[in-house]
């Protein structure tokens, strides 16, 4: 009986060297990078996601102020090939509820592990309607980047008009954070 179970061990243990020594060759380890998190990223498909992290937002020359626990969501866009939509979901800064806001088909392009999201021509904002309230229309440009690991780090330019005023409000917003694990 001894020497069954000494064989069956032996056997798992030679299969469980054997994948792992495979996974190794192949460079795929589960899509692990090593913390826990199952979501590395290895194409521009990869990137659709929900991420948290932390928001600096600066209006005009004002200070500078952080935002602890932000989630945004990158999403696909259905419409332009290696473009996604970014959404900041439940913006508020100031005590001022925004709501979710969404900048369109922003491009992503791929180098070496990094994908860089850049829109530098402005694009119309979405604004929910509880933005709606307070602001007329915003623009935004984005740059960024999504590293293979998740982290992001993204700068976001935003013109926002108030419904009250006749002179657009630039808004400085920065993101960092990374993708959190899919469930």
């Amino acid at each position: 009986m001894r020497r069954v179970i000494y064989a069956a061990a032996t056997a798992f243990a030679a299969f469980a060297l054997m994948t792992a020594c495979d996974k190794a060759e192949s460079g795929n380890d589960n899509n692990s990078n090593g913390d826990g998190n199952n979501d590395v990223i290895e194409s521009i498909a990869d990137i659709p996601g929900d991420y948290s992290g932390s928001l600096t937002v600066t209006v005009a020359t004002g200070e500078p102020t952080p935002v602890e626990n932000q989630a945004i969501a990158i999403a696909a866009n259905q419409e332009v090939e290696n473009s996604i939509d970014l959404t900041v979901n439940n913006f508020s800064f100031m005590g001022i509820q925004l709501g979710n806001i969404t900048i369109p088909n922003v491009p992503v392009s791929a180098a070496d592990g990094t994908y860089s999201l850049s829109l530098s021509e402005p694009a119309n904002v979405t604004l929910s309607s509880e933005a709606q309230t307070m602001l007329s229309s915003a623009t935004a440009t984005v740059t960024g980047t999504v590293e293979s690991t998740g982290a992001t780090s993204l700068s976001l330019s935003i013109s926002a008009m108030l419904t009250t005023a006749q002179t657009p409000i630039p808004v400085t917003v920065t993101f960092t954070g990374s993708k959190t694990a899919a469930e």
